[in-house]
């Protein structure tokens, strides 16, 4: 997924905002909390295309078995994956699991900011 279709994904998503932070990474954030982040330098600085979502435990298990699908270097956590270039899922299904960070993140937030979020 290239930068464009993974800021439409995100974009579309009610109630998100991004900024540019980390190297000039396109950070998404739901309620303040980051659920997506496209990076285009890695940790050595160097030009990447790879992004990190928030997954629960059985995608984990099943997504690291894809190619160019790892547990993300900065967060060192099963649940936050990295989506490299050779990684062979179709968009489609990234951008359901894009969504699905996005629910992953609104679930883990107090109650109150959770019926501000979703109406």
């Amino acid at each position: 997924m290239n930068l464009a279709r993974f800021n439409a994904v995100c974009g579309a998503l009610p109630n998100v905002t991004m900024v540019i932070q980390w190297r000039g990474a396109h950070v998404w954030k739901i309620g303040g909390k980051v659920f997506a982040i496209y990076w285009s330098r890695d940790q050595d600085g160097k030009a990447t295309c790879s992004f990190t979502i928030k997954v629960d435990d059985m995608a984990s298990e099943f997504l690291q078995q894809e190619d160019g699908v790892g547990i993300a270097p900065y967060f060192r956590n099963p649940r936050w994956l990295r989506f490299q270039p050779e990684c062979t899922i179709s968009d489609d299904d990234l951008a359901s699991y894009i969504a699905r960070s996005r629910e992953l993140i609104i679930s883990s937030l107090p109650k109150k900011r959770r019926s501000e979020l979703l109406g």
